[in-house]
């Protein structure tokens, strides 16, 4: 059996070259090949949430069933609409008032800052 040690050497010499999905397939790829407990095991030897590891298993299974090509654009990771929505210029009407724009600092609170 697998111990948690060795799944974090892996994790940790994989992790700098992932992104997400790929990161979410490689869990569950070692979650299913360790079997019983090894949603648990993986989760807790690189910090992923048990959602992500089944997630991942979940995205390998639909991918024995389909055709890759039909299934997506391969250098898309997220799907369609997925992530944080842009935040385009937050005026609020307050720049034709007072002259000044609104800027949002790095610990989210709105500044008045003169043009």
């Amino acid at each position: 059996m697998l111990s948690a040690e060795s799944i974090k050497d892996r994790f940790n010499a994989l992790a700098p070259y992932l992104n997400e999905k790929v990161t979410r397939l490689w869990a569950g790829i070692e979650a299913t090949t360790i079997g019983r407990r090894g949603i648990t095991l993986v989760s807790e030897a690189t910090g992923l949430s048990p959602k992500t590891i089944r997630a991942g298993i979940r995205e390998l299974e639909q991918e024995l069933d389909t055709p890759l090509k039909q299934t997506r654009n391969l250098s898309q990771i997220r799907k369609q609409g997925g992530g944080r929505k842009r935040l385009i210029e937050p005026e609020f009407g307050i720049r034709k008032r007072t002259g000044s724009k609104l800027r949002i600092t790095s610990n989210q609170q709105p500044v008045l800052c003169s043009v």
